[in-house]
């Protein structure tokens, strides 16, 4: 179980959370900023910058329908919220249920969001709506946006979102942490590609290739790393900026560029590391031309 020391701030209603620093004197470790969630671009933005010279493991959370009851009664609350973490403009993570993902490390970790509210005896209200991230961050600066499921993300589609008051929540933590899973290597396996509602239906279909990935960065829970396969002409190169946790769950965004067409991809994945072999599920959009949708299965091993 992941232990927490007593020192903690809370900021109301501000954007920079704070500088989460590990010394020998000292340790912020619980800090929190609350404000409204609007849609589009109205979301809740706030700031968070890791110090010191080690990648730390952080517990994020974002919490709404929770704190509408005992005892902090607030009114108002956002009944759905979605949370999303960057590093500048490079995707890490999100998560909308707690529960779908990393359940069992948020539930050691003794801040699960359907813990009891101080004083109270039960699960809050609501707290299986809540979001939670585990993620080992190297040192740098941090954003996390909350905003209301429907309210537009990289996995959810924009449509009328959950609005209201949101909570945005870092806790560093200490102890009994897994660490993540080692990602380097050269993986080699193949891929299978399905692309569709091209405005030129000849251009919608599936094939399958051999591709091989080369994850040759990773520091804490980030990961980066190239990979190639051929399509229909184009040799193609696949770029990939992610997380992985210590139970090997992937997940991140993609890029890709095919050479003679100049022909582009971009979306998310997410997949699972088991052993040496990983398996990504890629989901994006061709915009080279024309639109269409493009879904992906990579397996590899190393």
């Amino acid at each position: 179980m992941a232990l927490r020391t007593k020192v903690g701030l809370v900021l109301l209603s501000f954007t920079l959370i704070s500088i989460l620093a590990s010394t020998a004197s000292a340790q912020l470790i619980n800090l929190s900023t609350r404000g409204a969630v609007g849609t589009s671009d109205n979301v809740m933005i706030a700031g968070f910058i890791i110090g010191g010279t080690t990648p730390v493991p952080v517990l994020i959370r974002g919490r709404g329908p929770s704190m509408s009851g005992a005892p902090f009664f607030v009114p108002g609350t956002i009944a759905n919220p979605l949370l999303q973490i960057f590093s500048g403009s490079s995707f890490i993570a999100e998560n909308d249920n707690w529960q779908q993902s990393q359940q069992a490390e948020i539930i050691a970790s003794g801040l699960s969001p359907c813990e009891p509210n101080p004083g109270q005896g039960s699960a809050p209200p609501g707290c299986a709506q809540e979001s939670a991230i585990i993620v080992t961050l190297p040192p740098g600066a941090y954003t996390a946006i909350l905003r209301g499921v429907g309210g537009g993300s990289f996995s959810l589609p924009p449509d009328t979102a959950s609005t209201g008051v949101g909570l945005v929540e870092v806790f560093e933590l200490t102890g009994g942490v897994t660490a993540p899973l080692n990602m380097i290597g050269i993986y080699t396996g193949s891929i299978s590609v399905t692309q569709a509602g091209c405005q030129n239906s000849f251009n919608n279909g599936s094939f399958g290739a051999f591709a091989t990935v080369n994850i040759n960065s990773q520091t804490g829970s980030l990961f980066s790393g190239t990979g190639n396969f051929s399509a229909v002409g184009d040799s193609v190169t696949i770029n990939f900026f992610g997380t992985v946790t210590g139970t090997g769950t992937l997940a991140g965004t993609f890029s890709t560029i095919g050479v003679p067409s100049g022909n582009r991809t971009a979306g998310t994945f997410d997949g699972s590391l088991v052993g040496n072999a990983i398996t990504i599920d890629l989901s994006g959009q061709a915009t080279s031309g024309e639109t269409c949708t493009v879904d992906g299965l990579l397996s590899a091993s190393r």
